[in-house]
């Protein structure tokens, strides 16, 4: 991304950009909009909001550049729980080890009950 930039475009950003290109998948094949909460090295948090209209191009696969002034130690998908994502698993990084509530979900479903 950087290397498309022109020298004005380079120094406007300054020495100290931080670039994120995020790639996301449409899974499940509901458009929705995409809400990120981004929490930077200092602890502050920043929300952006990405309306549907980003999937018009291409309904599987969209990709946004984020720039920032410091690091970012962690990203998350949906914060606010305000789109009909089932599976809340994949919706954070870096990614956590362990089970995703929709994996535990299933996990319970498929178990024999034992009264």
């Amino acid at each position: 991304f950087y290397a498309q930039l022109s020298e004005e475009q380079r120094r406007r950003l300054g020495p100290e950009a931080y670039f994120y290109e995020l790639t996301f998948e449409n899974v499940g094949g509901l458009v929705m909009p995409i809400i990120l909460e981004f929490t930077l090295a200092d602890g502050s948090t920043k929300v952006e909001r990405l309306p549907a209209e980003i999937w018009r191009r291409n309904d599987e696969r969209v990709k946004k550049v984020f720039v920032f002034e410091q690091e970012v130690v962690q990203i998350l998908l949906d914060p606010f729980k305000e789109t009909a994502d089932i599976d809340l698993g994949n919706n954070l990084w870096p990614v956590k080890k362990g089970e995703s509530p929709f994996e535990k979900f299933k996990r319970k479903k498929s178990s024999p009950k034992h009264d």
